[in-house]
This record gives structure tokens, sequence and C-alpha cells, in this order.
């Protein structure tokens, strides 16, 4: 069988043609992959042998890509927020500037709800934002990408001061409303998601205009690009959208709250540490020598962070994909109620589903020490503490949801393998011996 050398230029080339500009070219370059630039300068390899190598080579690259296009590809979020109707949409305020470098926040919009019908308070988003300005810096120590304080001020809007429907139709414009169409009409590809902490009577009003004066084509365009999640139905106008835009992406637990995920926030059970829920321990590790944006964290009045699901699958960890909740993720679990019509409902207090190796079965899992690396302030500013809402139970018969899962875990793992000299070295002597 006639053989064919290749060079070490060679090996670089075919790894570029499959993917240009993935990180782990890095490492093709440097050391042809599998091979050491000073052991080996050239290598006797059969058309076999190349196309095992081109194979290997290619699913590797390829996987390179897709993980390395989600890093880049951060999730868009407008936030609806009745802040000042209950301590909980502060507490989430302040959690989710601490994973602004990682979503990319369009709007923080002040709204009414059922329990705020008629006033907004954008100014207390503002508040927020001026302590989030005196850590910034400081937290660009330990992270890139976190926004300045300034920029997102510019993001601050509100919607009608009036109560769900009745601020919604002609004449019921706001800043609020405006920002969400323009927003909407923006030439980027990425989703849009609205996330919903009060009443949606903001976003209603933005589906009225676009309605009302776009074609039914452009309509469905832009309306194809949001993703809707809100904590329950906290006014009659997620009722009305549901109704008048079927094919809106929309994720809620119709009604009250008794299906809500946040609920699980606050279950008590032998498995849960309901002690860093409690105001005595935020008090020592949040509110009182952690800087001033843990001294804006309020005390736990109805149940802490209410709001903070809606945002909260957006975080690229890998587990899970905002944009097929009924997989499960840091934002709950959902189903699909009804077909041809994208409306999730929440089950109750619901999250990822692991393997537990003392049941041998997908089971009751406390899952808060997963999640709770928690991310301390070396310089003393702030302590952002993670925390994963706790699990009560989730079926396991879903093999691609575990794969899914799972992958992101082994292939960081095979990367790290890659790059240990042992690894390389024995590859290199695995495929010599195989093209002799």
């Amino acid at each position: 069988m006639k053989r064919q050398i290749f060079s070490l230029r060679d090996v670089q080339a075919i790894g570029a043609s499959f993917c240009p500009r993935a990180p782990v070219l890095h490492a093709v370059s440097k050391h042809a992959m599998f091979f050491s630039a000073n052991e080996i300068k050239e290598l006797r390899v059969t058309k076999f042998m190349k196309t095992i190598f081109a194979l290997m080579l290619f699913s590797f690259l390829l996987s390179c890509r897709s993980f390395s296009a989600a890093a880049d590809q951060r999730n868009r979020a407008i936030i609806l927020t009745d802040i000042e109707a209950d301590p909980d949409d502060t507490e989430s305020l302040v959690r989710l500037l601490l994973y602004s470098n990682v979503i990319d926040i369009k709007g923080l919009i002040a709204t009414t709800s059922t329990h705020q019908r008629n006033n907004v308070y954008p100014e207390s988003i503002l508040r927020v934002i001026q302590a989030y300005g005196k850590v910034q810096a400081n937290l660009l120590k330990h992270e890139p990408g976190f926004p300045e304080a300034d920029a997102l001020r510019l993001l601050v809007m509100h919607g009608v001061p009036e109560y769900g429907m009745r601020g919604v139709g002609d004449g019921k414009d706001s800043p609020g409303s405006k920002w969400i169409i323009k927003t909407l009409e923006e030439n980027d590809a990425r989703s849009l998601w609205i996330c919903v902490w009060g009443g949606p009577n903001t976003l209603a009003q933005a589906l009225y205009e676009i309605r009302r004066t776009k074609s039914a084509a452009d309509a469905k365009q832009l309306i194809s690009k949001l993703r809707v999640y809100t904590i329950s139905d906290q006014d009659d106008s997620g009722i009305w959208m549901r109704k008048n835009f079927p094919d809106l992406f929309y994720i809620v637990s119709p009604g009250g709250y008794g299906s809500s995920t946040w609920s699980a926030i606050n279950s008590v059970g032998p498995a849960i540490r309901n002690e860093v829920i409690s105001n005595r321990w935020l008090a020592e590790n949040i509110q009182q020598g952690h800087g001033p944006l843990g001294a804006l964290y309020p005390d736990v009045a109805y149940g802490m962070e209410g709001d903070t699901p809606s945002w909260l699958n957006l975080v690229p960890n890998g587990l899970s994909d905002p944009e097929h909740p009924d997989w499960g993720g840091w934002g709950g679990d959902t189903n699909c109620i009804r077909l041809n019509i994208h409306l999730w409902t929440q089950r109750a207090s619901q999250a990822v589903c692991l393997w537990n190796p003392n049941r041998g079965q997908c089971g009751p899992m406390q899952l808060i020490d997963l999640y709770r690396t928690s991310r301390v302030n070396m310089a003393g500013q702030f302590f952002r503490i993670q925390r994963l809402f706790q699990v009560t139970r989730l079926p396991c018969g879903d093999g691609e949801k575990i794969f899914k899962m799972i992958l992101p875990l082994v292939w960081t793992g095979a990367r790290s393998l890659m790059k240990k000299p042992i690894i390389r070295q024995f590859l290199s002597w695995l495929i010599l011996m195989r093209s002799r």
C-alpha cells in the first residue's frame, strides 16, 4: 500500500481546515495535537490512518467550536421589575449585577404588579447600580467583562404606572415598551430574553404596538426572537399575551405561586441548608463588612430572591440550554403543555437531574454545594454567594437530557488530559506504531 509523508506543517493545515479559529489550534500549532515538534519531524501515515486522524481531529475541533461559540454568545436579557413591591427584587438585582459579565443586560425596566399597582420606581434600580459602580473595578480584578455603571444607568427605563391591561392600548407607550421594540429591531440574531419579576404589561404594550404598526411578516420575525420567563402571573396582561400571541415563547407557572421554581429556595427539609437563607447568615456574610453592594442586600421578608430563576438559566454553565427549558437547569424545569405552542409551565421545586450514587437512580438530591462555589472578592469589597435552588424530584427517563448535561464535563476533562506531556507522547507512539 502506498504511504504518504506528512510534515508538521501538513498536520497544522489539516487542523486549520476544520476549525480555523478554534482555541485548540494553539495546541496544534505548538505540538501538532498529539505529536512533539521536537521529536517528530515527519510522520509516515497510510491513507487509512490519515482518515482516522482527520476524523479524530474534526470531532475534537467541532466540539471545541461549539463550546467556544457558546462562551462568546452571551444571552441578551431585559429585566422587568416591580422593585419596591417587596425586598426580593432588590436581592435578585444585586445578584444579577454580579453576573453582568456573562449575561448581556439590555434593559432594566421598573414596572407595576398586583402587589404595586400604581407606582414604578426606576430610582431604586439606579441606587443599586450606584453601589455596583463602587465595586466594579474590584470585580474586574477577578473576571473581565463587567460593564461600567454609567453604561447600566443608560439602560434604566420605566413602564406606565398602571396595573395590567389598563396600561395596554393606544396611547399607553412608555420608555420601557419602546425600548423593548428598539432592542428587538437591532441587527442581532440572538434571542432576547424578557425576565419578568412583576407584571408584564410593559412587554404586552410592546407586542400591541408591534402588531399595530408592523406587517404580519415583520411582526412574526420580531416575536420569534422573544423568550419570556415570568415569575407567575402578576397581572392580567400575561394571559392576554398568551391568548393573542400563541407563537410567543413563554415560561410561566400560571396563576399563583404554588408551582414556581423560586418556592424551592425557601423549602424546609432535613437535607436543605436553610441557614444560608436566614437573615442572620446574610448579615454576617453579605450585608456587613462586605462592601457597599452587599450592604444594599435587603433582609428576607416573604422569601429570598424569588425572581432570580427568571435569569439564572442564562448563565452559561454548560449544564443546560435556555432554548430547551424542558431539559432543566438552574432556572428550574418545565413542561410544554400544548403542541405547537411555545408555552412552558414550571414543575414545582425542580432543577437539574443528576445520578445519585447512594440511591442508584435519579431522585432527591441536595445540590447546594455543587453551585455554591463561593466567589469571594479577595480585596474584601464583596462576597458573591452562588447557591443552587434545592431539588426535590425529577424523573430520569430522558437519556438525551443527561447526556447533554454530562458532555461538557467530559470534554473539559479530555482537554485537561491532552495537555499532559505523557498523554501526548503515548498517542504519538500509538500512531507511529499503527503507521508502520
